[in-house]
C-alpha cells in the first residue's frame, strides 16, 4: 500500500495548519500586521492601480511631465529588483520600475 505524501512523516493537514498558525503568531509578535487593511489607490474611473494601468496611463510621459503631474499612487506587489534608488515591483498586471526619492521615509528604503 502506498503512503499518501500529505500524511507522510506526520505532516497531515491539521499539523500543517497548526504550523501556519504558529508562524502567523510569530509574525504578528514581531510587529507585522497580517492580514492588513492596505488598499491600492484608484484612478478617476474607479479602477485599482496596478502595473499595467500605471504604464498605460503614465508610460508615455517624460520626466518633467511626470514631476509636474505630482501623482501619488498606492500599489502592492512583489519587490523583484533593487538597483540604487530604482525598484521593480511585479503584480498581477505586470512589472513596473520606479524611482524612490532620497526624501522617502526610511521604512520604504
Amino acid at each position: 500500500m502506498s503512503e499518501n505524501p500529505e500524511n507522510a512523516g506526520g505532516s497531515g493537514e491539521a499539523e500543517q495548519i497548526a504550523r501556519r498558525r504558529e508562524h502567523l503568531s510569530a509574525l504578528r509578535a514581531a510587529g507585522f500586521d497580517f492580514p492588513n487593511d492596505f488598499r491600492r489607490s484608484r484612478d478617476a474611473d474607479g479602477f485599482e492601480h496596478d502595473a499595467a494601468r500605471l504604464a498605460a496611463e503614465f508610460g508615455h510621459l517624460d520626466k518633467p511631465s511626470l514631476e509636474a503631474s505630482d501623482v501619488q499612487v498606492a500599489i502592492a506587489g512583489r519587490l523583484m529588483n533593487v538597483r540604487g534608488p530604482f525598484r521593480v515591483i511585479q503584480d498581477g498586471g505586470g512589472t513596473i520600475q520606479f524611482y524612490l526619492d532620497k526624501r522617502a521615509p526610511e521604512s520604504l528604503k
